[in-house]
């Protein structure tokens, strides 16, 4: 059985991880997201090729709950993310997992996330994206 792994697409999307969440930018359509909960925890895991369930296994372990919550969870989180083209399908990456250092400050929280438009018109209208190819760059 070969693991399941994902990496980010960068080639459409730019993220930022705050202290509470993380926000993915699809700099293609203007759409962004939000990602919340213990996802913050795992992302960069996820994110670059770790293998599912080693992320599932070190998840359960580093907040004390069952296995298969964090499973579900983390299932139906990479069917949203996968759906949106934010994740992709990716050979596992060959070093172990790492989650943050820190011991968790707050238990095991749901994945959460959200996805807004409302800023698309105005990314699509930045001056960025009325370049002509041969004069260069508008000056006004």
């Amino acid at each position: 059985m070969t693991a399941r792994a994902y990496a980010f697409n960068s080639a459409d999307f730019a993220f930022e991880t705050f202290a509470n969440e993380i926000v993915v930018l699809n700099v293609v359509e203007g759409t962004y997201f939000a990602f919340g909960g213990s996802s913050i925890d795992i992302w960069d895991a996820l994110a670059n090729r770790r293998p599912v369930q080693a992320i599932v296994d070190a998840t359960a372990a580093r907040h004390g709950v069952p296995a298969r919550l964090v499973e579900q969870e983390l299932s139906n989180f990479i069917a949203k993310l996968a759906a949106e083209k934010i994740l992709l399908a990716a050979q596992p990456a060959d070093d172990p997992i790492s989650l943050p250092a820190s011991p968790p400050t707050r238990g095991f929280q749901p994945f959460s996330f959200e996805k807004h438009d409302d800023m698309e018109d105005l990314l699509t209208l930045d001056p960025i994206h009325d370049v002509d190819p041969e004069r260069g760059w508008p000056r006004y």
